[in-house]
């Protein structure tokens, strides 16, 4: 039975809910009498919260001309507070927040204390500690505000500077303008949750839906059949998850049924909308190995080592913005085996960089010499997924339609497979009917699907660990997070694990991370039980006598779980050889000379064998069965 855990003393939660207080009392006192709103839309889109123009869609000609932000009108009766100077109502919190520190006491002080009653928090609420309290909610609030402003305004000048004469120009403005759109219509609980000022309060921020298509036929004879959207099924997924699980061409089993992704939702309502289907951005891999991303097309040297060179050319991003969808002609069956994940998976971390000033670092963590752990509170994490193939995915523009890339080429697109050619549109009952014969052709090519997650991040360098050990290094991340789980009282899914580049960029990182998004503390505390922790990773790989003289990669009392299963099935975890390395590296009389990998000449090979090998059909495996039995 897992311990219950009150997080009463982790400022950082408590301090989200008296912004999200704030806020609510603040559009109290703005928003029109008797307006409604849904509730993630309470507060409207940060596009029109920050008074940020969106540029007109460019069919063609002279170039749309960018039009004056309407001011928002004060309120009536007008507060006090309110400046006609700042013209935004994101300008306008601050100001409203600032003039409550000008009061001795208030309702709203009041109610803070009894929220925050028997907490930390408590006392910064009382006395002269109540104005210097709200300052530093403003300045976390003016923080959060200006990293959504400083990626808008970025694309915003990028439109701004293409001229009309130029080939192409409208298609590259209106590429720029999909993107401003993805931005401008998010809602102020996205944008403000995403920059961990706001609660996520249950509410579906980072998750992605699968919407499931089905054909209904009619009572009427003389009536054609309809296409409808399944509401038994309610699949959601965080996004870390549905990279793996949902993507175009994975099926499962659904209510004994097999579903199979097709495609991108460009609407969360499911409709044919025009609008942007997605974030776009680019990633690239400095010469160090380290990965980083950006929404603008000048990515500028890489932000963990300062390093220009990059290893290949930056690759395409895109993040699903609403999730996935099945197709009409493709409805759930009872007939054939699900697939299963489709695609390569990668997780990464852009979280403590060298130049951030929200890193902690933690020498010989755990009282192993010269062991660095560096955390950051707000870390983020990326889960890229570079189809079947490794070469991205090909994007149907018109109806969503998606499909793994079979080949792929830095220097120039390789011809679109047949199947991508002449697909169906997502919600056409018929499998023959041709989109891009309807439609034309607008497609995005070689596109890595993506999603991310803000979250409470540790990277721990072992300096002995490098590159040909990634054996070691991934069963030492397996074991922390095992150990971790099990020191707090956790489930073992509330923790994360994976292995990186460092910042050097010539060993192994062991990225431990909260599996909650936003963060839920569990890393902030096993920092302060450090060397508790290392100790427990012996327990972990040990066991007992017996296991300990029979277990070599790992089994079921130690390491292998739902978690371990893909790792262990690329020879990913050596049990055995890292009891010993753990060893010497307790006892601090390990060299830094690299250690020589039982099988570093065929690890690499092997994984990247397995992971392009392809998934057998039902009819394949029924073959596959008949031959076996024959044999015998």
């Amino acid at each position: 039975m897992r311990t219950p855990t009150v997080l009463l003393t982790r400022m950082r939660i408590l301090l989200r809910h008296v912004n999200a207080t704030l806020l609510a009392e603040f559009f109290q006192q703005t928003r029109p009498p008797m307006s409604q709103a849904g509730a993630m839309l309470a507060y409207g889109r940060i596009g029109s919260f920050c008074n940020r123009i969106l540029p007109a869609y460019w069919p063609g000609g002279n170039k749309p001309q960018l039009v004056s932000v309407t001011p928002h009108s004060a309120p009536a009766p007008r507060p006090a507070w309110w400046s006609n100077e700042d013209n935004s109502l994101a300008d306008q919190f601050s100001l409203y927040v600032k003039s409550l520190s000008e009061v001795d006491v208030t309702r709203l002080q009041r109610r803070l204390i009894q929220i925050l009653d028997g907490t930390p928090l408590s006392g910064n609420l009382k006395d002269k500690r109540w104005k210097g309290f709200l300052l530093a909610v403003v300045g976390q609030y003016e923080s959060a505000v200006a990293a959504w402003r400083e990626t808008y305004d970025g694309l915003l000048s990028a439109w701004d500077k293409i001229s009309d004469g130029e080939q192409g120009s409208a298609r590259q403005a209106n590429a720029l303008r999909y993107q401003m759109m993805a931005f401008h219509e998010m809602t102020v609980i996205e944008a403000l949750a995403d920059e961990q000022f706001l609660p996520r309060y249950g509410f579906p921020i980072g998750l992605l839906r699968l919407r499931v298509l089905s054909v209904v036929e009619s009572t009427n004879p003389n009536s054609r059949p309809t296409v409808r959207e399944e509401d038994q099924y309610r699949l959601e997924r965080p996004g870390l998850l549905a990279m793996r699980e949902y993507v175009p061409g994975a099926s499962f089993f659904v209510g004994h049924k097999v579903v199979t992704s097709h495609g991108l939702l460009k609407h969360w309502t499911g409709a044919d909308l025009n609008t942007a289907i997605g974030f776009r951005g680019h990633l690239a891999k400095c010469a160090n190995g380290h990965d980083f991303y950006s929404f603008d097309a000048d990515l500028g040297p890489c932000p963990f080592c300062g390093e220009q060179e990059l290893d290949a050319r930056p690759r395409p991003l895109l993040f699903p913005r609403f999730g996935f969808s099945s197709a009409a002609w493709d409805p759930p069956s009872f007939r054939g085996s699900p697939s299963g994940p489709v695609g390569k998976t990668e997780l990464m971390t852009v979280a403590c960089r060298p130049s951030s000033d929200v890193v902690t670092e933690h020498s010989n963590f755990g009282g192993l010499t010269g062991v660095t752990a560096r955390y950051e509170e707000e870390g983020e994490l990326l889960v890229v997924n570079s189809g079947v193939h490794g070469n991205g995915f090909a994007l149907c523009l018109n109806c969503g339609y998606a499909e793994s890339e079979s080949r792929g080429s830095h220097e120039h697109l390789p011809e679109l497979v047949r199947s991508f050619q002449t697909h169906a549109p997502l919600d056409s009952m018929l499998e023959f009917a041709n989109c891009r014969a309807k439609n034309g052709a607008n497609e995005l090519r070689q596109q890595l699907l993506t999603a991310r997650q803000t979250t409470d991040i540790v990277i721990i360098d072992v300096p002995q660990l490098r590159d040909g050990n990634l054996d070691i290094a991934t069963t030492i991340a397996h074991s922390l997070r095992l150990a971790g789980a099990r020191l707090l009282g956790l489930d073992s899914r509330e923790l994360g694990s994976f292995v990186t580049a460092t910042n050097s960029g010539s060993t192994c990182g062991i990225v431990i991370f909260d599996s909650v998004p936003g963060g839920a503390g569990h890393v902030t505390e096993l920092l302060a039980f450090s060397k508790k922790w290392v100790e427990m990773v012996e327990e972990v790989l040990f066991v007992n006598e017996l296991h300990h003289s029979n277990c070599v990669s790992a089994c079921l009392n130690c390491l292998l779980g739902f978690e371990t299963q893909f790792d262990h099935d690329m020879g990913l975890l050596a049990r055995a050889r890292t009891w010993n390395f753990w060893q010497h590296l307790r006892k601090g009389n390990l060299s830094h000379e690299p250690i020589t990998p039982a099988n570093a000449a065929t690890q690499i090979p092997t994984i990247v064998a397995t992971l392009t090998e392809k998934t057998r059909s039902h009819e394949e495996r029924i073959a596959r069965a008949r031959t076996k039995r024959q044999k015998k």
